[in-house]
């Protein structure tokens, strides 16, 4: 059995004889375990009561008899009187409570059960006051709610809820969930926080937990702090691990005391997928200098061993993280952010290819950090185009006149020859020309970008206002009737994203346009489908 096992067993007086001896022989001779019984003893108290209530019916041997009965355990066979006295079951858990007692007396100073002077010096929560921490006093504090505490000895406490807590004494506290931080004094050294998962003892130190279902963080802030009993490591200063008993111990990022101890709740992680070919964006304020995170490659195809995650400020290359067949994980650490307002992560390649590939990226979560998103879909990937496709060309301003030709047609996408698009076209020979007309209420801010997504089999160019903007598997210089696509795409099922300048964007009427080429005559499989977004 083990050690906890064995002190239960005693308490309950299953123990028999020879491991009774052997208990008491472990307690005059192993420090550690000695401190370690009499803990488990305070906090179940019944021994002491037990000692308290033998002592009272003088059922307890004088201590010389005590000495003599144990000195040595091999000769209770040989030298041990017939009398039951000693070995009477009932008189060795007398002999054991009397040697709890005398241990206490002898180690008063060390044992004696520890104050709790914990008290309230400021509440946020309901059914709290500023008022003393009671001995055994349960806390639970809802969502949003909080506590900071104090004790004799300058040691801190604060408590964000959801959380619940029982305070022993002042260097013993029992975490059942939520959050707790904690800034200790010297006097306190040894500090145990106990839990249902990991014990964390504090060894001189400033340090966060977090206990949520099977899973503990701690986040150690300044010193040095002891996870676990057995299976155990050391966390030092800005480090933070995680345990959870699927996966053990695992490092996570680091959380400032600050943001840990806020009141919001609190998701350590800001993580996000990146796909193959796709773009992920994350907006950073002016507080910004230094990132931390962690890159997983998932899926990873050994095909391709060459596969690069490139990482952008604004629009300038910061780092590229190459992935090999051996390394799938990877730490980075981002800095000189100061004057960058948006990162940029791209995998090179297409899902098409690897149909199951990305990077999954991980970074703290605060308030440095957020997913840009869309603040205006300028046009929808189910909006509703005027589209021309005949042998002669449209007319010449047909890409910026206020409206559109009057021998267009207008219909939504998608379009395609196939009955897989929206609308349906005929096939011929000739390229397919759309335009739809919408409107920005404001003008783009500078760091403003257009997010242009299009669905294409094979090519095409697209242009805003008039002006080029984008084209894809098309041959340089100008284009005509005649043109072609100069690749045969393998499919024109997924979206293809353009990272675009805000410069022809204006505020008020604006008008996107697309010409769509077939790599060759006589083509079966056109498409074409398109979204624009303004990311600000």
């Amino acid at each position: 059995m083990n050690q906890e096992e064995l002190f239960d067993a005693y308490l309950r007086q299953e123990l028999n004889e020879e491991e009774l001896t052997q208990l008491l022989q472990r307690l005059e001779q192993e420090e550690d375990f000695k401190k370690d019984f009499f803990r488990y003893v305070e906090e179940t108290s019944a021994m002491l009561q037990c000692a308290q209530d033998m002592q009272s019916e003088h059922l307890l041997p004088k201590e010389n008899e005590l000495k003599i009965a144990i000195k040595d355990p091999n000769q209770k066979t040989k030298q041990a009187p017939k009398s039951n006295f000693i070995f009477d079951f009932r008189i060795i858990t007398a002999i054991a409570a009397i040697l709890v007692c005398g241990f206490i007396i002898l180690n008063k100073e060390e044992f004696n059960p520890e104050k709790l002077t914990y008290r309230i010096t400021e509440a946020q929560a309901k059914n709290f006051t500023l008022s003393p921490i009671s001995p055994q006093e349960r806390i639970v504090l809802e969502e949003n709610e909080s506590l900071r505490l104090i004790n004799e000895s300058g040691s801190r406490i604060q408590l964000v809820g959801p959380m619940h807590a029982q305070f022993i004494h002042d260097k013993y506290v029992i975490l059942k969930s939520g959050r707790i931080t904690l800034s200790l004094s010297e006097e306190d050294k040894g500090f145990l926080l106990s839990n249902s998962i990991k014990d964390i003892r504090d060894i001189g130190t400033a340090f966060g937990a977090h206990l949520r279902n099977k899973d503990l963080d701690l986040h150690v802030f300044d010193g040095l702090v002891e996870f676990g009993t057995n299976n155990k490591i050391l966390v030092k200063e800005k480090e933070s691990y995680t345990y959870s008993s699927k996966s053990g111990f695992s490092s996570i990022p680091h959380l400032s005391e600050q943001v840990f101890a806020s009141n919001a709740q609190i998701n350590p992680l800001l993580e996000f997928k990146v796909l193959a070919g796709e773009n992920y964006f994350l907006k950073l304020n002016e507080n910004t200098s230094t990132l931390q995170g962690t890159i997983n490659i998932l899926n990873y195809n050994p095909k391709n061993p060459k596969l690069m995650l490139q990482i952008f400020a604004d629009d300038e290359f910061i780092q590229g993280v190459q992935f090999t067949k051996k390394q799938k994980e990877i730490q980075i650490k981002l800095n000189d952010l100061d004057k960058a307002r948006m990162l940029r992560f791209h995998i090179d390649g297409s899902n098409h290819d690897i149909p199951t590939l990305f990077a999954q990226i991980s970074f703290s979560q605060n308030d440095a950090l957020e997913p840009l998103q869309a603040s205006q879909v300028l046009i929808s990937d189910k909006a509703h185009w005027h589209f021309y496709k005949d042998e002669i060309a449209p007319q010449e301003d047909w890409k910026t006149s206020s409206q559109a030709p009057a021998n267009w047609q207008k219909s939504q996408a998608s379009f395609g020859y196939s009955d897989k698009a929206s609308t349906e076209l005929k096939v011929d020979d000739h390229p397919l020309h759309v335009r739809h007309e919408f409107e920005l209420q404001r003008p783009p801010n500078k760091m403003a970008k257009l997010i242009l997504s299009a669905r294409v089999d094979d090519g095409a160019i697209f242009y805003l206002n008039g002006v080029e903007l984008q084209r894809t598997h098309l041959p340089d210089g100008p284009l005509d009737q005649s043109s072609r696509a100069n690749f045969r795409t393998k499919s024109e099922y997924k979206f293809t994203t353009f990272i675009l300048p805000v410069d022809n964007l204006k505020q008020g009427h604006n008008i996107l346009s697309a010409s769509v080429y077939q790599f060759e005559k006589k083509s079966s499989d056109m498409f074409f489908n398109a979204r624009l977004l303004l990311l600000e």
